[in-house]
């Protein structure tokens, strides 16, 4: 038996029903006047619903509100019809499980075993190992293969072995232990081209940032599971719309947003994989300050481990190449999350946990000195955000430089600095700016 994500509305009359307030869709415009359930006016048909418009007609002490029947499928996921199409039916157990998890206040992570940061290796300012490089590479390669082929499977309706996806993320537990710095760049230098790619960078982004905050091998291992499987939804989403190379109408907007829903329903496909999964992969999307998707859902009602995700998810979308937006720089994502946490959308302690394990200048981006030569960036300073490792690659005369542990310096113990972040060769990429929010981080809208 399936049900809507949200309650069904409740019929006042032939023209109009009643609504949860925490229902209505952020971006979605209204055709006909809402009330409340007495028939007040509180807002004219044509407004568009915004964070703060929900925040004012909640404050008012209701929480639902009137709305005409044609306005529905427009302005909440619980119709039938949105614009044309069949809606989506969600199983009602999961839905009732993800709502029990939020509402009696499960929302925090706890540790059975010891931190995974006190088992990782401190490789110090030293070179990547180029055996264990060409390695790590291929198994990257071979794992977003293997990624590719379940994804595939489950969109077709198939069921799939939890465990294989398990396997996968437990590698990466392994290896992140060895070398962290090593398979981020890996991950992070890989083509950013398709959903599965975006995917194990988000995940493997996720468990740096939890191993950072103290979290155990277990529940680092949770957030890789979250990450790899938090965006398959978007294979049920229409071509037409994902390929747009222009901002989407609200409507094709609308769409996006039932992605996460996609997403859990396809997780009933997959067998044993974790029960806190389906909670975290539905709130990836969703924003501190309530103005996320697809239940505008606020700080406490997020799970921790989703603000993680959103930070990861965030940073690869930036840096991710689209359709309508060229890629931004390593460094200039990281200002927009900086951006974004001081306007409190994401969870700033994430963020400050992403910079100590990631450093202001990203593992595997490029930097040019105060001496003029150029250099990559290896690996992270605890605390030190401007003042990573790195390597050199080009020498202040211009000189190209063959890699060597004679070329690694560690800024902490050096008199150069870091003056200016640069874009990656070969990379079409752009510096961060105020729009870039709209463009990237988001889905662009037509006006």
């Amino acid at each position: 038996m399936t049900e809507s994500l949200a309650p069904e509305p409740v019929k006042i009359d032939d023209d109009h029903v009643s609504v949860r307030i925490a229902d209505l869709l952020i971006g979605s415009e209204l055709r006909f006047p809402l009330c409340n359930t007495s028939g007040i006016l509180l807002v004219a048909e044509g407004t568009t619903i915004t964070s703060q418009l929900k925040k004012r007609i909640a404050s008012y002490g209701s929480e639902n509100v009137r709305i005409h029947a044609a306005d529905v499928g427009r302005v909440t996921l619980t119709a039938s019809e949105v614009d044309g199409r069949v809606g989506l039916g969600v199983d009602s157990e999961l839905v009732a499980k993800i709502d029990k998890i939020v509402n009696q206040g499960q929302m925090f992570v706890k540790n059975e075993g010891p931190p995974m940061r006190d088992e990782m290796a401190v490789n110090g300012p030293k070179a990547y190992d180029s055996d264990q490089k060409e390695e790590l590479e291929q198994q990257h390669q071979t794992t977003s293969d293997a990624l590719n082929v379940m994804m595939d499977e489950v969109a077709s309706g198939r069921s799939l072995d939890g465990q294989q996806v398990t396997k996968l993320v437990a590698k990466y537990v392994s290896d992140l232990a060895k070398d962290k710095d090593l398979v981020l760049n890996i991950a992070l230098m890989a083509n950013k081209e398709g959903l599965t790619e975006r995917s194990l960078q988000t995940a493997l982004l996720s468990m740096t940032i939890g191993v950072e905050m103290g979290f155990d091998a277990g529940n680092v291992q949770l957030l890789g599971i979250c990450g790899l499987l938090h965006d398959w939804g978007m294979t049920k989403v229409p071509e037409e719309i994902v390929s747009a190379t222009g901002p989407l109408t609200r409507l094709q907007f609308l769409e996006i947003q039932k992605h996460p829903i996609h997403s859990i329903d396809m997780l009933n496909s997959i067998t044993g994989i974790p029960g806190l999964v389906p909670l975290v992969v539905f709130q990836v999307h969703e924003r501190l300050d309530g103005s996320g998707y697809p239940r505008g859902r606020q700080s406490s009602a997020i799970h921790p481990l989703a603000r993680i995700l959103q930070v990861a998810d965030n940073y690869t979308a930036l840096t991710s190449p689209r359709n309508y937006a060229k890629p931004v720089t390593a460094y200039g994502a990281v200002e927009c999350l900086l951006h974004l946490a001081s306007e409190r959308v994401l969870d700033s302690k994430v963020i400050t946990a992403l910079l100590n394990a990631f450093s202001l200048f990203p593992i595997g981006s490029f930097v040019t000195l105060d001496d003029g030569s150029i250099a990559q960036v290896l690996r992270a300073n605890r605390g030190r955000f401007n003042q990573p490792v790195v390597q050199l690659v080009r020498n202040s005369q211009g000189e190209k430089i063959a890699p060597s542990d004679e070329t690694v310096v560690d800024l902490t113990n050096s008199e150069l600095s870091v003056v200016q972040a640069i874009p990656t060769p070969g990379r079409d990429e752009v510096v961060f700016s105020p729009e870039v929010l709209t463009g990237s981080a988001s889905y662009q809208f037509q006006s």
